[in-house]
């Protein structure tokens, strides 16, 4: 005889299939039906038109009717249906199987059949089954301090319990700690509640959640992978690793030189221990997510042609022109800071025309302007000469205004984006050149390229003689709502009119929290809506060039630009009518303020 509870279940589920043994849940009966069954329900997340779900079908249909008479529920959910669902528990791919007890969700991992789904849920429904302790460490100010200098390398999360992004770490957060105890690394996975250790989170600078940090015996380092299990194991274990390699010899040392297409950084040490290699590796434990590696070696003949502790930086030989030095020394590197020499590193490893790719350019070219050569180019074998080619005619310029322009070679398969973006992605011309004097301000040269008319374009940009390529979408035939619609071509024209104010939110049209934005900002323009002085405006900033001084790191972003020509005002303030009524009536002084009086 059934159990009723589950025979309750069965009804309130409403099966599509009658004779089906498999709960159909949806989001009016899922919580109800997951909460109240205190042995446990395992539940299916799947696509309709998913292979694998159809070949698990009659295998979930068989341990269904096997586990109904122990009372055990099988259930599933239509993901593309139930989408809400599907995002409360991180499904990413389908089948997703969890398992439910008490409300709260485990993965299920084992095999696709009906004896593993049986075997998986019956150990799960005893009553005296208990999940497995959690790995994760909880770290207070009482106890941080000392643990954090007592651990080989550490992850701290710092969450607040109401945040919704850490609840979806959280799984994935405990997985990964149970993984890494599992291969016995000395790596360990702690979290501290910063709404409780507000001295400790102000301490670190959290400013946001979860902030993930790495310390190494109680140093701090930046935490720069993925949040999900997989890839903060692969992570974790890749910083566990020793962070300069050992070169035995200078045979061994000449042929890695040759063979490195990044460039590398080698100390020359009189021993593995000391000052000198605890700086090196400190420093490489720091640039550990740079392109170039590090190395060092105790070899008595390098140690007597490099110089006894001393940091050296070998460029790529194949990016070596003879304005540039194959390699730089530096012999007092242990009187500078690491973020110092880390900076001397990256400038050192950047050739007078170097190769930029999307591994190096956020660190090794992030210096304005930037004249940049896309083309086809391979360093090696057949591309030597075609390379060797272009970067001569490019060195001329790059000598020349040497200190003033970065210049630099892209393959522009790889930066096809940015092609597409200088209107060039159809240049029918063996190579394209461009300038970029910021992120998302640009010029394209439009002239066959030769020596004469790349010298020609440099002068005539340092001249401000060049028209910017400017990203915008068309100008709206009808604006006539409350809040006016600006586009790339009209930026400068709307936002710094010298006679406005102009209060522009920069916004993407895929953000939840713009659209919740979107009824506020526009309540907020029609309260001004008389005023001919001030302007509530918009920008799609994934589709439009936004101005110089306008920088965003997410959406929505505003900024108040004032009349008068004055520096646009980041708003910092509370995203509802009173906050952003009050951020106007103290900063727009020339529409809503009393302008200030003219001293006799």
């Amino acid at each position: 005889m059934l159990p009723l509870l589950y025979l309750l279940l069965l009804i309130a589920a409403c099966s599509a299939d009658d004779d089906s043994s498999v709960l159909v849940l949806t989001s009016e009966n899922f919580d109800e039906t997951v909460n109240t069954h205190d042995t446990g329900v395992m539940v299916e997340f799947y696509a309709p038109w998913c292979g694998h779900c159809k070949a698990l079908e009659p295998e979930y249909e068989k341990a269904a009717t096997t586990l109904k008479e122990d009372g055990i529920p099988l259930a599933k959910v239509d993901a593309t249906v139930e989408t809400e669902l599907g995002r409360r528990y991180d499904v990413s791919g389908y089948p997703t199987i969890k398992w439910f007890r008490k409300g709260i969700a485990y993965d299920y991992e084992g095999e696709r059949t009906a004896d593993g789904l049986v075997n998986f849920a019956r150990q799960r429904a005893d009553p005296n089954w208990e999940p497995p302790p959690d790995e994760v460490i909880v770290l207070s100010q009482d106890n941080f301090t000392d643990f954090a200098a007592s651990t080989e390398l550490l992850l701290v999360e710092f969450y607040a319990p109401w945040c919704g992004h850490c609840k979806k770490l959280a799984p994935q957060y405990s997985k990964a700690a149970a993984t890494l105890k599992e291969q016995g690394l000395e790596v360990k996975l702690a979290k501290v509640d910063a709404t409780v250790e507000t001295e400790l989170a102000q301490q670190y600078g959290v400013t946001g959640y979860p902030t993930l940090i790495m310390y190494r015996h109680g140093d701090r380092y930046g935490y720069k992978g993925p949040r999900d299990h997989h890839g903060i194991v692969n992570y974790m274990m890749e910083q566990s690793s020793p962070p300069a390699m050992l070169v035995a010899s200078g045979k061994e040392l000449d042929k890695m030189i040759k063979s490195n297409p990044d460039g590398m950084v080698v100390g020359f040490l009189q021993s593995d221990s000391g000052d000198a290699y605890n700086k090196l590796n400190n420093v490489a434990n720091i640039g550990r997510d740079e392109l170039f590696s590090f190395y060092y070696t105790m070899d008595e003949a390098l140690l007597n042609k490099y110089g006894r502790d001393t940091l050296a930086v070998f460029l790529p030989p194949i990016q070596v022109s003879q304005y540039d030095k194959p390699s730089v020394q530096m012999k007092g590197f242990l009187e500078e800071s690491p973020d110092v020499l880390l900076e001397v590193i990256r400038s050192s490893l950047r050739p007078l025309v170097g190769v930029r790719s999307h591994m190096n350019t956020e660190k090794m070219y992030s210096q304005y302007p930037l004249l940049v050569a896309y083309l086809e180019f391979d360093l090696f074998e057949d591309g030597k000469k075609e390379f060797s080619y272009w970067r001569d005619k490019l060195l001329m310029i790059a000598k020349e205004y040497e200190g003033r322009i970065t210049v630099a070679m892209s393959n522009e398969e790889q930066y096809s984006n940015e092609l597409e973006e200088l209107s060039l992605d159809d240049w029918g011309e063996e190579v394209a050149v461009a300038i970029w004097e910021t992120k998302n301000r640009r010029y394209a040269m439009r002239d066959e390229v030769t020596t004469e008319t790349l010298q020609d374009f440099v002068e005539d940009y340092f001249a401000g003689k060049l028209k910017p390529v400017i990203k915008s979408q068309s100008v709206p035939k009808k604006d006539k709502g409350p809040v006016k619609v600006v586009v790339g071509s009209t930026f400068d024209q709307v936002v710094n009119d010298p006679n406005k104010d102009v209060l522009i939110e920069l916004y993407a049209p895929w953000c939840g929290h713009c659209k919740k934005l979107e009824p506020v900002y526009k309540q907020l323009a029609k309260k001004f809506k008389g005023n001919d002085k001030l302007v509530i405006a918009k920008m799609d900033a994934t589709a439009n060039d936004v101005g110089v001084g306008f920088d965003y790191t997410g959406f929505p972003t505003i900024y108040l630009s004032p009349a008068e020509g004055d520096k646009p005002i980041l708003f910092e303030g509370s995203r509802d009518i009173e906050g952003m009524e009050k951020f106007l009536n103290e900063r727009a002084i020339y529409s809503l303020g009393n302008q200030p009086k003219e001293e006799l």
